[in-house]
């Protein structure tokens, strides 16, 4: 598994890329790496397409979900990118969840379209 954690669009948000299959501990190291980028920043782009969400039971989605807010309190938006061939209900909840707990998050399979939604105020 590998994450790559840069800024996008000239520093308008964070894009995290994270590549094979994920594990709880590794998607909270690469929230850990990604907290220098939220300084300035309340909106983050996550790229799923590479990656493995099966070995993540609905339990550790929850979880995962409702930690967000606390291990990245200054996100406010995020846009979830992932494969269109993949099954949507895992995605859908991981939003919901998000959203309950205080984050604005969308689905998308499209880059650009999840790039301009962030983009929007």
């Amino acid at each position: 598994m590998t994450t790559q954690v840069t800024m996008a669009e000239g520093g308008r948000y964070v894009e995290v890329v994270q590549v094979g299959k994920l594990s709880k501990r590794e998607i909270k190291g690469a929230r850990e790496d990604s907290l220098p980028f939220f300084d300035c920043r309340d909106r983050a782009l996550v790229d799923y397409r590479q990656a493995d969400l099966s070995g993540l039971s609905l339990l550790d989605l929850d979880i995962l979900a409702a930690d967000f807010k606390h291990d990245v309190p200054k996100c406010q938006r995020m846009a979830i990118i992932r494969r269109i061939e993949k099954d949507e209900s895992l995605y859908c909840h991981l939003r919901n969840v998000c959203v309950i707990n205080g984050v604005i998050t969308q689905l998308f399979t499209d880059v650009s379209a999840a790039r301009l939604w962030l983009l929007k105020d």
